[in-house]
């Protein structure tokens, strides 16, 4: 296992591959990007997996699978959520 780092866009939806099981440990902000660390398996089958970013008093999609966290990129706060995938 490794942990990896992925940027996460300010965009209203986000895809990332990523390997399969992959454990999302934290979502920060480094050098004024988002960014979430995950623990995983460098050998893995990597797939696709779907984030929301809502800024503040914006509306969270309806079928959210996790919140992942919330990052302040001055002067906008974030809140990241993983959505489920067109499998689930």
């Amino acid at each position: 296992m490794r942990i990896w780092k992925f940027h996460i866009p300010a965009e209203d939806r986000v895809t990332l591959k990523m390997p399969a099981a992959s454990e999302i440990l934290s979502l920060d902000v480094q050098n004024v990007s988002m960014h979430i660390w995950a623990k995983c398996d460098p050998y893995a089958k990597k797939i696709d997996r779907y984030f929301a970013v809502v800024g503040t008093g914006h509306a969270v999609p309806l079928h959210v699978k996790k919140y992942i966290g919330t990052a302040v990129v001055p002067p906008f706060v974030w809140h990241v959520f993983e959505l489920f995938g067109d499998d689930e």
